[in-house]
């Protein structure tokens, strides 16, 4: 048996009989990582709890049995549909690691015995802790506005602190996990199915926009990047490009600029890539150049093996025009 393997029967077996919670994760205005989630317990029983279960067990049973199924590093790649992505260090993931330092010192959580309209809508995420001893398991669902007033799904009720099942429309839970953390003696790591609701669960833009403001200076001192005032600084406010930037930058790309094959590179697109290269120098002086030259980095364009002159971009086989 592979050590994934024994992850996840490990999973599964906590899933089947460890003691369930459930913990409402709500935003706040601290810019502090420590305080930007605040967390309530809420009793779950009965039906609910098996409900919590029986989702992991799916989860599980679903990597085991999908032969299409691939597992990638995290911070590897973008990550398409079809992979689950791992990761074995939360340290990089500020949030994220002081969530789960709350929820395993549980006794300092307050419990919630009901909700007013307005914590209600601050409501960003739930977390389900499923543990024996110190083996635990907790998953992580995102919250969106519209479960508040879904009719379909598994919608729970919250009386005298405790969830129960109702029919009717007070909160919704759906049958699908963003996210599975595990920790035991010698393990600890995540699978993460829905990259881009963990990224939102745990703020990632953030993570992300202050990895690529190091970029600049990065780029700067290579001396072969010159890139118009403004434009780095405004396009790492948009999340896709911040992401893209750090994920290239942890990859030490943007330290090993290897000049002349992007010289050539650019020879060969016939100019239809849009930044310039002059004076030793690739200059990069709106939008579109930028994210040319981030195609670059990245490896995402390819050259037609029958024709050196046709460049395709890798991830979605786009012909350079």
């Amino acid at each position: 048996m592979t050590e994934r393997a024994e992850i996840l029967e490990k999973i599964y077996q906590i899933a089947s009989t460890g003691h369930v919670e459930m913990f409402i994760l709500k935003t706040t205005l601290s810019t502090k990582p420590e305080k930007m989630r605040e967390i309530y317990r809420v009793t779950v029983e009965d039906e609910i709890v098996t409900h919590f279960r029986g989702l992991v067990q799916r989860k599980i049973n679903w990597f085991n049995t999908d032969s299409d199924l691939s597992f990638i590093d995290f911070f590897s790649d973008t990550a398409s549909d079809h992979y689950i992505c791992t990761l074995s260090e939360i340290g990089d993931i500020p949030i994220l690691s002081h969530v789960v330092a709350k929820i395993k010192h549980g006794s300092y959580i307050i419990s919630v015995p009901n909700f007013t309209e307005a914590a209600l809508d601050k409501l960003q995420s739930y977390a389900i802790e499923i543990k024996e001893g110190s083996d635990r398991i907790i998953y992580f669902r995102k919250y969106g506005k519209g479960c508040k007033i879904s009719s379909t799904g598994f919608a729970l009720v919250l009386k005298r602190g405790k969830f129960n099942k109702l029919s009717g429309d007070v909160f919704k839970i759906d049958n699908t996990v963003d996210c599975i953390y595990y920790e035991w003696a010698d393990q600890k790591g995540l699978f993460i199915i829905n990259r881009d609701n963990f990224e939102s669960i745990f703020s990632f833009f953030e993570i992300y926009k202050e990895e690529s403001q190091s970029v600049r200076e990065i780029l700067q001192s290579s001396n072969l990047v010159s890139i118009v005032k403004g434009l780095f600084e405004s396009i790492i406010e948009k999340r896709r490009y911040a992401k893209k930037i750090a994920l290239i930058n942890r990859h030490g790309k943007f330290t090993h600029i290897n000049f002349n094959n992007i010289q050539q590179l650019k020879t060969r697109s016939q100019e239809r890539l849009r930044f310039r290269i002059e004076g030793g120098k690739i200059i990069i002086e709106d939008k579109d150049a930028l994210a040319d030259f981030l195609d670059v980095c990245d490896n995402n364009i390819l050259q037609d093996p029958f024709d050196s002159g046709m460049l395709f971009r890798t991830k979605n086989k786009e012909r350079l025009q």
